[in-house]
């Protein structure tokens, strides 16, 4: 069977079934529309309201992150129900015969034939009867017949779109009416989720945070919430309220309490001890509140909260070690005349080298120039020094509210200041100068000093200071005159931070005092002879810095000005800090004999015969001396004056003899002493030998055992005396040699000695005595020392005390030797003494008759008186 046309469905129907589709799309995307536009609403609302709860409950800002995850949040819900409820179901694709059940549900008048129209295409059979067609064409007739009259609104509910649309606009209406009452709170949601700014709340309250930084209690701000402070420092955080009005033209409110949450942290920033409790600041005025940390020293976190403020994130606090020193060191030049500069040793540069100090104190010569030289803990910007007569600053100086490691403007001057602390000049320091006293990496300070005496006399006068040269030049031609004294240091870091402790620095000068001398005659008297030479013996020290001068002074009688006489052997120029006195050549008085016999002695001499003195008089004789100090010296001193009486050689000798005559007196008792000892060393021999021959017998009766133990209580004893020792002998015997040599070397001094009696003297009398004092003496006490060892463990070594006997015995008859010769050069110096008084008496004698035979003759005229003094002469 054949198709036919009937089978397509006619116009009319579609052309309904299409404008039921688009109404239904219309409906469709003006509810989800509505819908969306609520999902808006309510999204602003949500958002509002935990911005508000929020803020309420912490006074801070809802966290940037929340913010804009709430935007994401959001928007991707509003795209999702927009996608959900407009975009899938406007686009879902309706099928003509859903569409004509639809119609055909709302209007039972049509039956089926609606939708057999539609379905007419699919029902068609090939061996339909012809009948069966034109029914089928009537019916579809029939039904597009009465589509053409069919309202089809009514096939849509109209409530819910209503409710969508009526829900869209009272939820559009409270936000407007919101924005009416309150527009400021519509503002705040909208820099807080369109703006997205960090502080958007319009706050009553604003507090400021600063420190009161130590020292100075200089006010330094927070930059990008952190600050660095010096450890085991307080830190004292101060709270303003600043003036003026706020956004809403009222005066910033003051809060009643300011509170304070901090806590501790590590060093990576994480929280080690919370407090939860907030601490209250204390009120100071009516816009200022601070809070105490005492020594604080470990990392801390804080909030500040007051009124409707809070910190919208923690103030970082850092412990930074303050600036200090590590070490001092200095580099000195030191003035020539100290001989304290080792030029030979200095660097190729021509520098010397640092030295370090031991403590803080430098103890320096006046007029040296130094490089003090400090090394720091850290890099340093700035540094103020204060001393007794100046105040230097130099370095970066940044403001107070500055950023560390911004860059300062760099400033250097220096002021004079007098004893009334006033300051009297004020220099500028020239950059290029100053930016050497820093090192590039800000670990050191090199700032040339010149220590001088004379400071206050330049700051009165106003003089320019002269720096003496070193080598032939100015060493440091920068460097600031200073008084002795403390240097305070202030210090500042790069970060701000100042030196919680000043550095103390104390510069001592070194005064030059005068030379020490240290002199005294020997081998003499202070009665010479008009022919002696004085010698002097010692030491003319100065240690610091050399002596440059040293001689002789004198006068007689004490009358006039002092005279001076060089030495033979003056010191060298600023070489010598000890000058000993000493003669290079050898004496003319002294004999071969006496260099032979007597010890060299360094001594200095000063002769007598040269003045061509006369008996009786005074001769006043000391040394003097000055240092090398060529700008506050030279420093003078002088030794103790010696008073010398010129007498006659009898007179002399008659003072020597009676010394000698003492010797002899002290020389017989020592024999006397020793003899003693000899025959103690004796007995206790005959003690020993009776204990021997009673020990040998037999039989031994009982006054034998008596006599035995008798006798060995009194060895006991005697070992417990002083029986086993000569010290005091000896002692004295060698009191007697130096008190000979002594005697040869006054005469030989003053020029009254024979050649031959003081070669009999020193042969006969010293030499023995020297011999007795370095040998017998010696070898006596050894033997009685280990005798009387042997004593105490009940030993009797009686051969070796024979030989110690025969020993003493050998030195008395010496001592004795020594006595006899002594005795004879008495006899001989009283028979001299004797004949002298003689020659003295009868020259006396001589005098007087001349006198009287002069005053009995006429002075005729002046030859005969001529002739008289020739007679007297």
């Amino acid at each position: 069977m054949s198709q036919h046309n009937f089978n397509n469905v006619r116009p009319e129907i579609l052309s309904i079934l299409d404008r039921l589709r688009s109404k239904i799309r219309k409906y469709v995307f003006l509810e989800g529309f509505m819908l969306v536009l609520s999902v808006v609403a309510l999204l602003f609302w949500a958002g509002l309201t935990i911005n508000w709860v929020y803020f309420k409950a912490s006074n801070l800002e809802l966290p940037y992150w929340f913010r804009a995850f709430f935007n994401i949040a959001s928007l991707c819900l509003i795209v999702l129900t927009f996608l959900v409820w407009v975009v899938t179901r406007t686009m879902r694709h309706f099928k003509t015969k859903s569409l004509a059940l639809i119609l055909e549900q709302h209007f039972p008048e049509l039956d089926d034939r609606l939708i057999t129209a539609v379905e007419v295409k699919e029902s068609v059979a090939d061996n339909e009867s012809f009948l069966t067609e034109e029914m089928r064409n009537l019916t579809i007739q029939n039904v597009t017949q009465e589509t053409k009259n069919l309202d089809i609104s009514d096939v849509f509910s109209r409530k819910p779109l209503a409710k969508a649309i009526i829900a869209t606009i009272v939820l559009f209406i409270s936000i407007g009416g919101l924005w009416i009452a309150n527009a400021q709170a519509v503002e705040n949601w909208y820099n807080a989720y369109i703006k997205m700014e960090n502080r958007y709340w319009k706050r009553e309250t604003q507090l400021n945070v600063t420190v009161l930084a130590y020292p100075g209690e200089r006010i330094k701000k927070f930059h990008n919430g952190e600050y660095k402070h010096p450890k085991e420092v307080d830190l004292k955080i101060v709270i303003t309220v600043p003036e003026g009005n706020n956004s809403q033209g009222k005066p910033w409110k003051i809060p009643e309490h300011v509170k304070i949450i901090h806590g501790l942290v590590n060093k990576e920033g994480e929280f080690v001890k919370y407090v939860r409790d907030s601490s209250i600041c204390t009120k100071m005025g009516d816009r200022k509140f601070t809070y105490l940390f005492e020594k604080l020293d470990q990392n801390m976190k804080f909030w500040v909260d007051g009124g409707d403020f809070i910190s919208p994130k923690p103030f970082s606090v850092s412990i930074v070690d303050a600036p200090t020193t590590n070490r001092t060191e200095y580099t000195p030049y030191y003035p020539e005349y100290t001989l304290l500069n080792d030029i030979d040793a200095w660097e190729n540069n021509g520098k010397p080298y640092s030295e370090v100090a031991d403590s803080t104190t430098l103890s320096l010569p006046f007029e040296t120039q130094f490089l003090l030289q400090p090394e720091f803990n850290k890099p340093i910007n700035n540094v103020r020094i204060e001393g007794k007569n100046f105040k230097l600053s130099f370095g970066d100086f940044p403001s107070d509210d500055a950023k560390p490691g911004t860059t300062a403007p760099f400033s250097a001057k220096w002021l004079t200041i007098n004893d009334e602390k006033q300051i009297t000049e004020t220099i500028l320091i020239p950059q290029e100068l100053a930016r050497t006293f820093i090192s590039s990496d800000g670990m050191k300070l090199n700032l040339p000093l010149f220590i001088t005496a004379s400071i206050e006399k330049v700051i009165k006068e106003k003089k320019e200071v002269v720096l003496p040269e070193i080598n032939g030049k100015v060493p440091l031609p920068n460097a600031f005159a200073i008084a002795p004294g403390k240097l305070t240091l202030y210090l500042e870091d790069r970060d701000g931070i100042a030196s919680v402790v000043p550095v103390q620095i104390t510069i001592k000068g070194i005064v030059d005092t005068t030379p020490i001398i240290d002199t005294e005659p020997v081998g003499i008297d202070t009665m010479i002879t008009r022919k002696s030479s004085v010698p002097f013996s010692g030491t003319v020290k100065d240690k610091k810095y050399g002596v440059a001068k040293s001689y002789f002074k004198y006068k007689i009688n004490g009358n006039g000005e002092a005279r001076i006489r060089q030495f033979q052997t003056p010191p060298l120029p600023k070489t010598e800090q000890e000058f000993v006195l000493k003669q290079l050549v050898p004496w003319s008085g002294e004999s071969e004999l006496i260099r032979k016999y007597f010890k060299k002695r360094d001594v200095e001499r000063f002769d007598v015969k040269s003045l061509d003195m006369k008996i009786g008089q005074k001769l006043t004789i000391w040394v003097y001396a000055e240092d090398a100090d060529n700008f506050n010296g030279p420093h003078k001193s002088e030794s103790t004056q010696i008073i010398f009486t010129i007498v006659d050689k009898d007179t002399l000798q008659a003072a020597i003899y009676a010394k000698e005559v003492d010797f002899r007196n002290q020389f017989s008792q020592t024999i006397e002493a020793v003899t003693k000892k000899r025959e103690g060393l004796n007995s206790y021999l005959n003690q020993i030998i009776q204990i021997s021959d009673i020990r040998k017998l037999k039989e031994k009766t009982d006054k034998d055992r008596e006599n035995l133990k008798r006798l060995l209580q009194l060895i006991k004893r005697s070992g417990q005396n002083p029986l086993f020792s000569l010290g005091t002998s000896h002692v004295e015997c060698k009191t007697l040699q130096e008190n000979y040599e002594e005697i040869i070397e006054k005469l030989v001094n003053n020029g009254i000695h024979k050649r031959h009696v003081v070669k009999e003297q020193i042969e006969k009398i010293i030499l023995p005595l020297k011999q007795i004092n370095s040998e017998r003496f010696v070898a006596i006490e050894n033997s009685l020392s280990l005798f009387k060892l042997a004593n105490k463990k009940g030993k009797y070594p009686v051969e070796n005390i024979k030989n110690s006997i025969e020993e003493i015995d050998e030195m008395l008859i010496q001592m004795n030797d020594v006595l006899k010769e002594m005795k004879k050069m008495m006899d001989i110096h009283e028979l001299s003494v004797r004949m002298a008084e003689m020659i003295k008496a009868q020259e006396e004698i001589k005098k007087k008759v001349q006198a009287k035979h002069a005053g009995g003759l006429e002075d005729d005229d002046d030859d005969d008186d001529d002739n008289d003094k020739k007679k007297k002469k």
